[in-house]
Parts: C-alpha cells; structure tokens; sequence
C-alpha cells in the first residue's frame, strides 16, 4: 500500500467494499464506516502488514487523512444504532493490528505517533516456539 491508489485497492478486496466503490477519500471513508449488509459478527478488525510501508510514496497529507477516517470509522463503529431500523446494531469495536519488521518498529511508531496514534510493541515469540 505505497500509494493512495493502492490503500483503495487493498481494504476494498479486503473488506469487501460495494462493486459501487468509487476509489476516491469520500467513498473509502464511507465504506469503512458501513459495510452495508455484510455481518461484522463481534466488531471489526483490520490488519496491516508491512506497515511501516504505507503510503510510503505519497505525500504526508494521505497519510493524515487516512489517520482521520480510520479513527472516525472506530468512533462510528463505536457508538449503538437503535432507530428501530433493520440496520440497527450494537457498539462494535473496530480494532487496526499493525505489523512490521522488528527494525521497523520505530517507524512506525513515529509515523502513527506523529498523529496522535498510540503503538504498543507486542512481543515477539521465542522461535523456539515454532521449531520441533
């Protein structure tokens, strides 16, 4: 997701959004706010690998504004629909998982911290854990 264009692409096939999709600010910050009739179960989680790469080619503003739509989507995902409506639902989570590189870490720590964004360092588990 060097790109803005490329950010469209991957939450688009990821989260499934609308065929109607119109790849622009606007239609990304309204699809990750509601994902129609899809069934969200608990809440929604998005991960992101490599993420010290995102929109890494792009200017700072991308980044900014995505920050915003991103904490804008938690806040709304976040709040009770009950206007006894068919799309009522209860508060679900919305949770973004960052991944990178161990090496990465201070990257992306300061890249999201710079907008206010708290990163927490999940500890890596031993290899031992994975070997026979």
């Amino acid at each position: 997701m060097l790109t803005e264009y490329r950010l469209y692409d991957e939450f688009a096939a990821g989260l499934q959004f609308p065929y109607y999709f119109g790849e622009n600010r606007a239609a990304f910050d309204e699809c990750i706010s509601d994902f129609g009739e899809q069934e969200v179960g608990n809440g929604v989680s998005v991960t992101i690998t490599d993420s010290d790469l995102i929109l890494r080619d792009d200017s700072a503003k991308p980044f900014s504004w995505f920050v915003r739509s991103l904490r804008t989507a938690g806040e709304i995902w976040g709040e009770k629909i009950d206007e006894k409506q068919f799309w009522d639902r209860d508060a679900k989570p919305f949770i973004l998982t960052l991944f990178s590189e161990e090496d990465d870490f201070p990257t992306v720590k300061s890249q999201w911290g710079a907008y206010g964004v708290d990163v927490i360092e999940a500890p890596t588990p031993p290899s031992s854990l994975y070997s026979e």
